[in-house]
């Protein structure tokens, strides 16, 4: 017989084989892999840093890598903090440590783990250590070990070492069903990859386009941070699934008058300046038109305003002593702003 006898789900009394169960998993996770929320099995050092580390409480997702698992997943939940030892260098130099959430699956035909304590309760699933990785391994599949396993951090550990502080671990999960669009999947579900990313068109000043000052202007002195473009202002819902976002914001078809200039745009997010960016424009001698971008790659979305409708609004300074020119967002100048909102891993406080 080639087929499985028993299809997911005859009734009867049929048995559902664990080969079926784990081809769930693997369909339910679109065949993906990892954590399953953000903050999930972060790795971390002791609160009083000593020869352990501790994998956070969390879920996740792993891929069956046994011979004869292709198309199945198990589905594995670490319900309180896992505290395990690492061991310390000697004087033979520096150690990298990679740490490993892996299923141990003795019942598959080749696997080489033990029975686990109890058959029926396990467990089947354990934080590990693989010691002595090269410092630029990234993930456990690069090891080439065909282990059912996620990886979670590594720990870069200086010669004579045994006390393990936060600076030495770096993270390294990923998120299963990586979620990145403008809004909520339907229904909860999806990876929301199909949604456009939100695009926000703001007009320019009201001034006219002619030689003049009417327009909403920035000049050379404005050596402290005001609102402008006046316009370059909307409120925008954030996903409840989003912790960071990207956004690629520019200020099209500016008004340069009098000389050059250069300062610092900055976006202000639910009442919270972000970091600044510079900019500079050269003037030819002549009115001219210019554009200023402004770039966010990562930008931490705060918990307390995911899922909610928050106003966002542009500031400028210009640096003093840099040129005698001015700005002029006028009839002509658009604002446009591409957000794409993400779920990533992030380590809790």
């Amino acid at each position: 017989m080639v087929w499985d006898g028993v299809p997911w789900a005859v009734g009867g009394g049929a048995r559902n084989s664990s080969e079926t169960a784990r081809l769930l998993v693997y369909l339910a996770s679109g065949g993906q892999e990892g954590i399953v929320e953000s903050a999930d099995l972060s790795v971390k050092a002791l609160e009083t840093p000593g020869t352990q580390v501790r994998v956070l409480s969390g879920a996740c997702v792993i891929r069956n890598r046994a011979l004869g698992g292709a198309g199945q997943s198990y589905a594995a939940r670490n319900a309180s903090e896992d505290v395990i030892d690492v061991a310390p260098t000697s004087s033979s130099g520096p150690r990298s440590d990679l740490v490993i959430a892996r299923v141990e699956n003795n019942t598959i035909s080749g696997e080489p783990w033990p029975v686990p304590p109890s058959v029926e309760d396990g467990p089947y699933v354990y934080s590990r250590i693989i010691s002595g990785v090269p410092i630029t391994t990234k993930s456990v599949a690069e090891l080439n070990l065909n282990y059912s396993a996620i990886t979670l951090a590594r720990i870069d550990i200086p010669s004579l070492t045994g006390t393990i502080t936060q600076a030495m671990i770096k993270d390294l999960r990923s998120v299963m069903n990586v979620v990145t669009g403008p809004q909520p999947p339907a229904g909860g579900g999806g990876d929301g990859c199909d949604e456009q990313d939100p695009v926000v068109d703001c007009p320019g000043g009201d001034g006219d386009d002619g030689d003049n000052d009417d327009g909403d202007a920035c000049g050379n002195t404005q050596t402290t941070y005001l609102n402008w473009p006046f316009t370059a202002a909307w409120d925008l819902a954030i996903p409840s699934w989003a912790n960071f976002a990207d956004l690629v914001i520019e200020i099209q078809n500016v008004q340069v008058r009098g000389g050059s200039l250069g300062g610092f745009l900055r976006l202000i997010l639910g009442g919270i300046a972000q970091a600044e960016r510079s900019w500079r424009v050269d003037w030819p001698g002549a009115t001219t038109r210019q554009n200023l971008p402004l770039t966010y790659t990562n930008l931490p979305i705060p918990a307390n305003i995911r899922g909610t409708t928050v106003h966002w609004n542009l500031q400028s300074r210009v640096l003093s002593g840099f040129g005698a020119g001015k700005l002029l967002s006028t009839r002509s100048t658009r604002i446009k702003a591409t957000i794409k909102f993400k779920r990533r891993p992030e380590i809790e406080a």
